[in-house]
């Protein structure tokens, strides 16, 4: 198994696609990364940001999502303030 990771627009067009349909219009895109099992099968996991939450969206190579997560964005605040060192130099 291959692990990378890419920006956005090195992703496949149809997956681009797919992010863009379900995320475009309310989320910017931060990168991506590849798992290519060796198998020709491959999982994108596309990480995004809305005005609210970071998500990451899992597409595999049938073009489906299988996968959608979110955690807001106060609760990431809320855990660099808990807890700097674990965010921190």
């Amino acid at each position: 198994m291959q692990i990378r990771n890419v920006s956005f627009d090195e992703l496949p067009v149809e997956i681009k696609e797919i992010a863009e349909k379900e995320l475009g219009n309310i989320a910017d895109f931060l990168g991506a990364c590849i798992f290519d099992y060796e198998t020709g099968n491959k999982d994108y996991i596309v990480r995004a940001v809305t005005n609210h939450s970071i998500v990451e969206m899992t597409i595999n190579s049938k073009h489906v999502v299988s996968r959608v997560d979110m955690v807001s964005l106060s609760t990431v605040m809320e855990a660099i303030e808990k807890f700097p060192e674990r965010f921190g130099s």
